[in-house]
């Protein structure tokens, strides 16, 4: 897709903006930008439960029509907004995602929270790199083969030392820009797109009952 091209041209440095043209791009170890962050919910309270999948952070109560958490919540993670969240299970797959759901949640203790080192990184950019396929790419190399070939597990040590290269904070802000930007245009497509189908849907409601009739001309009648 349009936005996928983008990322992989913005993120990998082979597309630079020309005020940025002569910096290079350093390498920092995934500990450096991610910090483990386990909050247990030991009150047992009552925050929306969140499930990480490959499309990103999604309630679990709309997604899935109902809960499948189990009552007693007292060993799930607290996760609050801008909390990075990677399941425990599908990780290498790309179910991995900032919690934009809702200011507190929980999830599974099977998956692994992290905390964003802010005064060094641009939390704008890397929501939109962890996403990417790079870091796809990272969390794969992080895995080991489980018991099927389906199933990897997660090497943590192998995580926290992974290299990635990244722009300074200044062209990490760029990007962003830019890729918030494309995503704003995305959503408004898709809006339009759905409004289209509904009308659609509501026409094709109103020809097939007879509701509203076409008019021929007499040489179409004919």
């Amino acid at each position: 897709s349009y936005k996928n091209a983008l990322m992989q041209r913005l993120l990998t440095g082979k597309q630079r903006f020309p005020e940025f043209a002569g910096t290079k791009w350093e390498k920092h170890a995934f500990k450096e930008i991610f910090t483990p962050h386990k909050d247990l919910n030991s009150n047992n309270l009552n925050y929306e439960v969140l499930s990480v999948t490959k499309d990103g952070i999604v309630s679990q109560s709309q997604y899935f029509n109902k809960e499948v958490a189990s009552e007693d919540k007292s060993a799930y993670l607290i996760v609050k907004r801008d909390t990075l969240v990677m399941s425990g299970l599908n990780f290498w797959m790309g179910s991995i995602d900032f919690q934009k759901v809702c200011d507190i949640g929980i999830v599974s203790p099977a998956y692994k929270a992290f905390q964003v080192n802010k005064k060094t990184y641009d939390i704008d950019f890397l929501k939109h790199f962890v996403r990417s396929e790079i870091m796809r790419r990272v969390l794969i190399g992080a895995s080991v083969q489980g018991a099927s070939i389906v199933r990897r597990n997660l090497d943590s040590d192998m995580l926290m030392d992974s290299v990635i290269s990244l722009p300074n904070t200044q062209e990490q802000q760029k990007i962003a820009a830019i890729l918030n930007a494309a995503d704003k245009e995305i959503n408004l497509l898709n809006q339009k797109l759905d409004a289209y189908k509904e009308q659609k849907k509501g026409l094709m409601q109103q020809l097939l009952t007879g509701k509203k009739r076409v008019k021929l001309s007499q040489s179409e009648a004919a």
